[in-house]
């Protein structure tokens, strides 16, 4: 009944946002442009981390759509929680590259060094999300081999996105200074109260509503209140 009533062709406000209806909030923007920023840099490791509902998998989404326009070959794991082997044996399978040989699986390096042979001259770009899963072995083991060969033609990019305690825990692996220095850091920061009607009238739009503004300003800011920066 009610996309029918309000002429919608799907819903506006689903939990699992299109990136294509991605409305980019200052926060958002703001940290799209320090990953591209990062990435281009050839930083190895990469951290987004953000507040539960921040927004950080819907930018995460945009941020692979945007990076394969620029002929960068990306995987993207979701609810990643396995040790590094078997994420790199996903990203080779997801980039038709061969996880094995003669039967055997290859060793991490050897994975690494054929996603690094994939990227056509660019550095391949491993997106995961919900890093906050990884255990410390994991970490420390992405941490050692994205500065194994830190250059343009070395192993891929790791981008980890996840929830603001990933960052502590990166640090004390990088604290020592051995493994190249600490990571970069992008906070992706919550939707700002005055960004909430234009966040609404969007999705409405991209669901496609015509008429006149649903909702008062009363109700915007009531929102705003209780989403306490989610979208």
């Amino acid at each position: 009944m009610f996309p029918e009533h309000w002429k919608l062709t799907e819903n506006p406000f689903r939990i699992s946002q299109d990136p294509t209806h991605l409305f980019f909030t200052s926060g958002g923007r703001a940290a799209q442009r320090r990953l591209l920023a990062a990435i281009a840099a050839g930083d190895g490791l990469i951290l987004l981390t953000g507040a539960a509902g921040a927004g950080k998998t819907v930018l995460l989404r945009r941020l692979r759509r945007d990076l394969e326009a620029q002929s960068r070959r990306v995987f993207l794991a979701y609810r990643a929680s396995e040790d590094l082997a078997d994420l790199l044996s996903r990203c080779c399978r997801d980039l038709g590259i061969a996880p094995d040989a003669d039967g055997a699986t290859l060793s991490v390096a050897a994975m690494a060094d054929r996603i690094a042979a994939a990227g056509g001259g660019r550095r391949v770009v491993l997106l995961v999300d919900e890093a906050e899963h990884l255990t410390e072995a994991t970490l420390a083991d992405l941490v050692r081999l994205s500065r194994r060969q830190p250059d343009a033609d070395g192993v891929a990019q790791f981008v980890l996105v996840g929830l603001p305690a990933v960052a502590d825990r990166l640090k004390e692996l990088t604290s020592d200074g051995d493994d190249g220095g600490a990571v970069p850091h992008v906070t992706l920061t919550p939707i700002a109260p005055d960004e909430i009607r234009p966040f609404i009238d969007h999705h409405l739009t991209c669901a496609g509503y015509e008429g006149p503004a649903l909702f008062a300003d009363d109700a915007c800011a009531a929102i705003g209140r209780h989403a306490n920066g989610s979208i």
